[in-house]
Order: C-alpha cells, then sequence, then structure tokens
C-alpha cells in the first residue's frame, strides 16, 4: 500500500517537471549576466529573495563550462525570475 502513494508522488513529480518549460541559453550569455547581477549584489543590501535562482544557476553556468557545454538547459522560470531580480537591482 505505501508503495502506491510513493509511485503517484513520483508520478506528480515527474508531470510538473514535464510541464514546466525548458529553455536553452548560450553559456557565455548566462554568465556574462550572472557575472553582471554578482558585481551588482556584492557588497551591497540589494534585495535577496532570488538567491537560491542565482545560486542554482550560477552552478548550472559553472557545470557548462567544466564540461565545456555551449549551452545550458534550464526552466523558464528560473531565467524570469532573474530577469525579476536583476530589474529590481537595477532600479536601486
Amino acid at each position: 500500500m505505501g508503495s502506491s502513494k510513493r509511485t503517484g508522488s513520483k508520478a506528480a513529480t515527474a508531470h510538473k517537471c514535464q510541464a514546466e518549460a525548458m529553455i536553452s541559453v548560450e553559456t557565455s550569455q548566462l554568465k556574462e549576466k550572472l557575472n553582471r547581477m554578482f558585481t551588482e549584489m556584492h557588497g551591497s543590501k540589494a534585495d535577496r529573495s532570488h538567491d537560491s535562482v542565482f545560486d542554482r544557476l550560477w552552478d548550472l553556468k559553472e557545470m557548462a563550462i567544466l564540461e565545456g557545454k555551449k549551452t545550458v538547459d534550464l526552466p523558464s522560470q528560473w531565467l524570469s525570475e532573474l530577469d525579476a531580480a536583476d530589474v529590481h537591482s537595477r532600479k536601486h
């Protein structure tokens, strides 16, 4: 009985991941954007509500560089959140 709950949970998680739109971004563009944001955020008292997204994207970028990948696949929502944080940090 317990295994059917776990299977259902796994299916729901898989469905959620499939429903989330994935996009491909050039590694160099992601690197440039993240480096600019890091410079702007470093030492400032900027809104840090998007730090977890920033950290996940930074890790993806680093992994892509280490693996020599020209592009990075990521959920479009992450990039949207990063763009929102970028716009917000430029206003302050």
